[in-house]
């Protein structure tokens, strides 16, 4: 989505999961079950997640500094016992070439092909 809910690319099916790779969960932020009626983060919800899932992945169209997957990183770093390996995925931190969204999305390794395989190569290294 861009610009408040344009839609900019459909998602597509990229493959499919063998048989023992089950239970990935898609979810857009911001999840009214994580948010609630404020930007106020629901930990609990987090540490379910964590506890749940061997792997989290964080995806963010802008810089991965300061984002959502700062705010993981940080309260997963705090837990006592670590269950879950973050991997967060977005724009590095470096100034960035200016472009249509499309272009920045595919620059930055952010379409859904790219997405997949980082995904993919992250769950190969499990």
């Amino acid at each position: 989505f861009e610009n408040g809910g344009k839609i900019v690319q459909p998602l597509t099916v990229v493959g499919q999961c063998n048989e023992n790779r089950t239970g990935t969960t898609v979810t857009f932020l911001p999840d009214p079950e994580i948010f609630k009626e404020t930007t106020t983060f629901d930990y609990e919800t987090l540490k379910n997640i964590a506890d749940t899932y061997g792997i989290i992945f964080t995806v963010e169209e802008h810089f991965i500094s300061g984002g959502l997957g700062g705010i993981v990183s940080e309260f997963l770093a705090g837990l006592d016992e670590k269950k879950s390996r973050l991997i967060r995925i977005g724009v590095s931190d470096e100034f960035p070439t200016a472009g249509t969204y499309a272009y920045m999305l595919e620059k930055n390794g952010l379409n859904a092909e790219n997405i997949a395989n980082k995904i993919k190569n992250s769950l190969a290294k499990k």
